[in-house]
């Protein structure tokens, strides 16, 4: 299952929007949209997330999380006040971890009823020479992801592992370095890994898996975050999934955008699918989404549940640009 939407700027898009279906089913023998979202497909979902039980599926927008029926399509919106650029749905237990990006902060909830019980800033992380963003929205981390240590620690994957500093990000950008890394919310400890516009951290192997977007590649990593080996894709990678048995890769691959692209990149919005020993590997292209933002395994009953919910109006589209910061 995948989910996406429309290239955030007018410069980047090249679909209409209203050819766009924001969730579609992978199988075998066929690519599905998923009717129910396109209500969304002028905007994008951002997260999908399956309750384990088949009762229940999760999505989220760019600031809202809301609770689907498999069985009835009936859809609830949780109350969660002030989301702002909403990325990765992370579900550890009982909570789900909101990566509330806009609002430089994690939101903890209830998985089950979507109640809030705790909100987690960033600003004690922030480096003294980061930028203090004197407005109501605040995105100096640019956190993808919230997730539990193999400690039990909360914590977080962020673009700007110390907040942006705009000094030292032009110089690593000149000398090809990211400023990215995960934050431990519990200890306070900072990793610096230097990642590119990382996303999507996934166990594995007893040690972490993390999309280096930026460098088109996978980064694994020791359970102490030591770089251990790397794995080059095909794009831009936003998405992860890994088989039961470990040894799958499934890589959500975004085109790359188009004020960003030379006139030889090839890219293509799809999946990559990545044998973890070295085997084949296989692209599949996507042509009714712009940007890939996340990927799931799901069973086919589970897929087939997904695919009937009932239809939804679409979202009105009128070519504008999209509200600030919902860069995912």
């Amino acid at each position: 299952m995948v989910c996406g939407g429309p290239n955030w700027k007018i410069q980047d898009r090249f679909l209409d929007p209203a050819t766009i279906r924001p969730v579609q089913i992978i199988s075998r023998d066929s690519i599905e949209p998923c009717a129910f979202f396109d209500r969304h497909r002028d905007i994008g979902v951002t997260s999908v997330k399956i309750d384990p039980t088949g009762e229940w599926l999760t999505y989220s927008t760019a600031d809202s999380v809301t609770r689907v029926s498999l069985h009835t399509g009936d859809a609830e919106t949780f109350d969660v006040p002030d989301l702002e650029d909403v990325h990765e749905l992370t579900v550890e237990g009982d909570v789900m971890f909101v990566a509330n990006t806009g609002r430089d902060e994690v939101v903890e909830l209830d998985a089950g009823s979507g109640a809030i019980r705790a909100r987690h800033s960033l600003d004690s992380l922030r480096s003294p020479r980061a930028r203090q963003i004197r407005s109501a929205r605040v995105d100096s981390f640019h956190a993808n992801q919230a997730f539990l240590g193999h400690d039990g620690h909360l914590m977080v994957l962020a673009h700007h592992a110390q907040g942006f500093r705009v000094l030292v990000h032009a110089q690593r950008q000149l000398v090809r370095h990211g400023s990215g890394g995960v934050l431990d919310l519990t200890t306070g400890v900072v990793h610096d890994l230097r990642l590119f516009g990382p996303h999507n951290v996934r166990r594995h192997a007893n040690g972490w898996l993390i999309n280096n977007s930026g460098r088109k590649e996978v980064m694994l990593l020791s359970p102490d975050w030591e770089v251990t080996g790397h794995l080059d894709l095909v794009g831009w990678g936003t998405g992860a999934a890994i088989s039961d048995a470990g040894d799958v890769l499934f890589a959500g691959i975004r085109a790359t955008r188009r004020r960003y692209a030379t006139a030889d990149d090839r890219s293509e919005t799809g999946v990559e699918i990545v044998p973890l020993d070295g085997g084949l590997r296989t692209f599949l292209p996507l042509r009714l989404v712009e940007q890939v933002n996340g990927v799931e395994l799901c069973t086919p009953a589970l897929a087939k549940r997904v695919i009937d919910l009932p239809a939804g109006l679409p979202s009105m589209v009128d070519g504008t640009e999209a509200p600030p910061g919902a860069e995912v």
